[in-house]
């Protein structure tokens, strides 16, 4: 197992964030090991050193976090679990039915399998694999970029 260098320790990130150090902040868990979640995947471009790029998570709501490359959304989703997956999904599917009452349903199809594409591969961490939290944010992603693009707002025209 190989050790990376200038990772913060567990109680650095705790007292970073003013958190336990021996709770999940998602669940509350009181794990017997925790691990170290990156808010933004280093992948992405986020730090390996910096101590609020981390959270402290139990190994199972490590795998379910979404990996990706909006740290705001990352915190949404320690804080609030699967009512921000929810919040996500249900915006999704109100942003389409929206944009396909202005474009047509072919041009939000294709839009959004572009956008949903782009969001996976550019935004996503796949170290992990796409699990549902990033899935749908990936298409929650997706869906407010092909809104905006159906109608956009007047200081977005050009």
């Amino acid at each position: 197992m190989s050790v990376r260098t200038g990772v913060p320790s567990m109680k650095r990130i705790a007292e970073a964030h003013d958190r336990p150090r021996f709770k999940c902040w998602r669940c509350n868990d009181g794990a017997t090991r925790l691990e170290r979640a990156h808010a933004v995947p280093s992948m992405l471009g986020g730090s390996d050193s910096d101590p609020s790029n981390y959270a402290l998570l139990c190994p199972q709501c490590h795998v379910d976090a979404p990996d990706i490359l909006d740290g705001k959304a990352f915190w949404r989703w320690v804080e609030h679990g699967s009512v921000v997956v929810e919040m996500w999904d249900s915006f999704r599917s109100s942003a389409l039915l929206e944009a396909t009452a202005i474009k047509g349903e072919d041009w939000v199809v294709a839009q959004f399998d572009n956008m949903y594409r782009m969001a996976i591969f550019d935004a996503t961490g796949l170290h992990e694999g796409i699990n549902p939290a990033t899935r749908s944010w990936a298409m929650y992603s997706a869906a407010r970029i092909v809104l905006a693009m159906a109608a956009p707002t007047p200081a977005t025209q050009w």
